[in-house]
């Protein structure tokens, strides 16, 4: 909730909420219950709330859950779509990629996990992606984000044999 106080974020104004998985870090029901509520006092819409389908998600008043299948597309609006995507982070969480689409441009919103897996990878190949957020963990380690390396066992080296390049470009 702090961090909606400080980028001046009226909570009540929040109509979806899409979860990529519920570790602590990620997910906090009481938050989500404040936004619920909050938004409750100006509007009859319920807070919708997206999760993957096997999500054991908490009883919240306020909310309208949509529990997706992976690979399945769903529409949030009449302009924007979203497909979870699997991902191999810990299952016990209900972790999920998510792809969003909007005016024919897509969003992969692809985080906490550590390579893309062979599924996945089938589904998005012939994919065109407009924006990417991704990060690539392994275990408590966080080998890269954009501009930064945190851990040097993962820098490019002379001894370095294979790199996989991501080119980004506008057309």
């Amino acid at each position: 909730m702090d961090s909606l106080r400080i980028a001046n974020i009226d909570p009540a104004q929040i109509t979806h909420i899409f979860f990529t998985h519920l570790h602590s870090d990620h997910f906090n029901p009481d938050n989500v219950q404040t936004i619920a509520s909050t938004r409750a006092t100006v509007s009859t819409e319920p807070l919708h709330i997206w999760v993957r389908e096997d999500a054991d998600f908490p009883m919240l008043t306020n909310i309208k859950l949509h529990r997706m299948k992976l690979y399945q597309t769903y529409a949030v609006t009449e302009t924007l779509s979203i497909t979870s995507v699997e991902t191999n982070h810990t299952k016990e969480v209900y972790p999920q990629w998510l792809l969003l689409e909007q005016n024919g441009n897509k969003l992969l919103y692809a985080t906490d996990g550590s390579w893309i897996i062979n599924e996945t990878y089938a589904f998005l190949r012939d994919t065109k992606i407009n924006t990417l957020v991704i990060d690539a963990t392994c275990g408590e380690d966080i080998i890269w984000l954009i501009g930064h390396r945190s851990d040097n066992r993962f820098r490019v080296t002379e001894a370095t044999a294979r790199i996989l390049k991501l080119t980004i470009t506008n057309t």
